[in-house]
């Protein structure tokens, strides 16, 4: 898969000398095969062992694969026989919960990017043949529909085959089968186990930390305005799969106290939600938050809502550019609205100032200021809440107020915002 998808093997020197010199393509079958005279069945059962290595020189290697072009790549049965061999490649590891697993999903992923990148390049470039032509940083004219096409089949994986499946599970080959004592035991609303997700956390959080690189990967290289569709099929399938990938819900089960591999796989789910919502347009980071019009949102403890928040509003500014100041907003707002808050400590208030003024630099490039962000975050809490008065809203006033007198010395204070 390395060879199809362009990236270089690993081949001693020996190897690549005869490559370089060798004339004729080979067969998948040796010619020496057909030879009555030498062959095998003419040689003597002492010097067998010569005549069949000359023939499995004669045999093609993995090097002996080109790699294909975009007129191929192009092909949806191609796309589909490559994902095919890639995702069987990933049920052949050893589990990449396990450290042995960590080197294997590296490979992967090498992979994962070549294909995306050839899908890439012939979707940006549809006229260009030319297998060894790169996408470079201002890639020629092309048709936005069919890079937002090729984008969404791309993401389709991650949904079905690592997400959505229930047959693939990443744990170790030797860990023990979790029990109602070591383990979640995953349970739909009725009380039925949900086949698939019996498995221990570890593979969960293996399974979402891979979907996490091979998003990662695409957004590197697809172009951002192209990503949005994806991602907001992406985000539909966290949101629905949360129950069976976080401890959130009230119908999944607790581990024993003081569990880590809860608390990984839950910061795993949060941390791709981070990285896919900065991607979608605000309103759907609004309804992840604070839920649909006529739903309720997810059912999260105060503890819960703290470890997402955090994850939230860590990984917002390090999206940079690419998240929006609008769903920065929606994070502001958390932490003062919702039945479920915490006490929010030190370190939530450092964080809170950074989101914050991320969110005021981001709104500069739109035309906006501080007084701006400001106003939006209070009018968000005070509609979430209906007006209605809590004790977190001190800590809000506090952290404004304290802002404010930032920008007062500074001298950058104009005028107070009206909220």
């Amino acid at each position: 898969m390395r060879a199809l998808v362009g990236l270089p093997m690993n081949m001693s020197k020996e190897n690549m000398d005869a490559m370089e010199f060798e004339k004729d393509e080979k067969t998948l079958l040796p010619k020496g095969l057909y030879s009555a005279l030498p062959g095998l069945l003419t040689t003597d059962f002492a010097a067998l062992k010569d005549a069949v290595k000359v023939l499995f020189d004669e045999m093609p290697k993995a090097e002996d694969v080109r790699r294909l072009t975009r007129a191929e790549v192009r092909k949806e049965w191609v796309w589909e026989g490559l994902v095919r061999v890639w995702r069987e490649a990933v049920c052949a590891g050893k589990g990449m919960a396990c450290q042995d697993g960590k080197r294997e999903r590296k490979a992967l992923l090498d992979v994962w990017e070549g294909m995306i990148s050839m899908g890439l390049g012939a979707a940006l470039d549809p006229n260009s043949d030319d297998p060894d032509r790169d996408i470079d940083a201002s890639p020629p004219p092309h048709d936005e529909e069919l890079v937002i096409e090729f984008v969404e089949r791309a993401t389709n994986v991650i949904i079905v085959n690592v997400l959505e499946d229930c047959e693939l599970d990443l744990q170790p080959s030797s860990s023990p089968l979790p029990s109602s004592k070591a383990g979640l035991i995953r349970t739909g609303s009725r009380g039925l186990e949900i086949p698939g997700f019996s498995s221990s956390p570890k593979s969960s959080a293996a399974k979402l930390e891979l979907a996490t690189e091979m998003w990662s990967i695409i957004c590197r290289l697809a172009p951002h305005a192209c990503v949005g569709t994806a991602a907001e099929s992406l985000a539909n399938c966290l949101l629905k799969g949360a129950e069976e990938y976080t401890t959130f819900g009230s119908s999944v089960g607790r581990l024993e106290e003081g569990g880590e591999d809860e608390k990984e796989m839950n910061e795993a789910w949060a941390d791709i939600c981070v990285d896919v919502l900065a991607a979608c347009e605000a309103e759907l980071v609004q309804e992840f938050w604070y839920g649909a019009k006529g739903k309720r949102a997810i059912g999260w403890r105060g503890a819960d809502r703290a470890l997402v928040w955090r994850a939230f509003a860590r990984g917002w500014v390090l999206q940079n550019s690419d998240a929006g100041w609008e769903g920065a907003v929606c994070t502001l707002a958390v932490p003062f609205c919702g039945r479920e808050t915490w006490v929010l400590t030190s370190e939530d208030g450092d964080m809170w100032q950074k989101l914050l003024d991320f969110a005021v630099a981001a709104s500069l490039d739109h035309g906006h200021d501080a007084n701006m962000v400001l106003g939006a975050v209070a009018g968000l809490v005070a509609e979430e809440n209906e007006s209605r008065y809590k004790s977190s809203h001190v800590r809000l006033v506090e952290f404004v107020l304290g802002y404010l007198a930032t920008m007062a010395s500074k001298g950058d204070l104009r005028e107070l915002p009206e909220a």
